[in-house]
């Protein structure tokens, strides 16, 4: 049984907002499965579908919300989901938890400008250590994207420097044209 802390007599019992389209994306048996799977363990999921300005407003800068489903798309480059976490995504409305760390954000302005390969992936392991030390955010669950092309009808894909495909990336769609 999950109990508050403050108050062992009560349950635990949860907000959880997340963006309307994402219902429509997912449809609503996720959420509902979500809900059915945390009371399994004790925790109440009240769930509330909200269009996505409603849902910034709310989060950012009010952290009016106890659990928010959100979803984010990035490049193979750590650097862009790092960013969420650094103090300066607060006033933006990226970093949603408010979470705040001078030696994390010191560490990620380190990375943009560190050339040698190793010596940015040690940079950006010691940032996710920080992370998982201090928790900001607790993913639910992490949906597998996979991209499939065709080099010989189509050529002009957008592939990083280490060989990766990125589709989301517009010079997959800008470039991208049928082999002649």
């Amino acid at each position: 049984m999950r109990e508050l802390p403050d108050d062992p007599s009560q349950p635990l019992s949860l907000r959880y907002s997340y963006p309307f389209d994402q219902e429509a994306a997912n449809g609503p048996r996720l959420f509902e499965l979500l809900r059915d799977q945390w009371g399994e363990v004790s925790v109440e999921l009240t769930l509330t579908a909200m269009e996505a300005e409603a849902l910034i407003t709310a989060c950012c800068p009010a952290f009016d919300y106890d659990v928010i489903g959100w979803g984010w798309f990035t490049s193979t480059d750590p650097g862009g989901l790092l960013n969420i976490a650094t103090t300066a995504q607060i006033p933006a409305a990226i970093n949603e938890t408010g979470y705040s760390n001078p030696e994390y954000d010191a560490l990620f302005e380190q990375q943009l400008v560190t050339v040698d390969k190793a010596e940015r992936a040690a940079i950006i392991h010691q940032m996710q250590e920080i992370l998982l030390r201090d928790v900001p955010y607790i993913f639910p669950w992490y949906a597998e994207s996979v991209f499939a092309h065709r080099t010989d009808t189509f050529t002009g894909w957008a592939v990083d420097q280490g060989g990766l495909l990125n589709l989301f990336d517009r010079l997959s769609l800008v470039n991208g044209a049928p082999v002649r």
